[in-house]
């Protein structure tokens, strides 16, 4: 899959299959739900996975911040 304007596509498939939500939508459930496992591995001394999911929750971050137009 690959994200098309509208929504995803399917290089297989014609036309254009949308997300049930929203892009903006899932950017905060992503930043959300990434903040939350980070601490959970940050506890368990998974640093690594802790810094991955970091950088997960700051470009989710980005893209709620895209979406209500707070970058230019």
């Amino acid at each position: 899959f690959f994200q098309a304007e509208d929504g995803i596509r399917d290089i297989g498939v014609t036309g254009v299959q949308t997300c049930a939500l929203p892009i903006y939508e899932i950017a905060v459930y992503l930043a959300k739900m990434t903040f939350e496992l980070s601490a959970i591995a940050r506890k368990a001394n998974f640093d690594l996975l802790a810094y991955f999911l970091e950088m997960a929750r700051i470009e989710a971050n980005g893209q709620v911040a895209k979406s209500r137009g707070d970058l230019t």
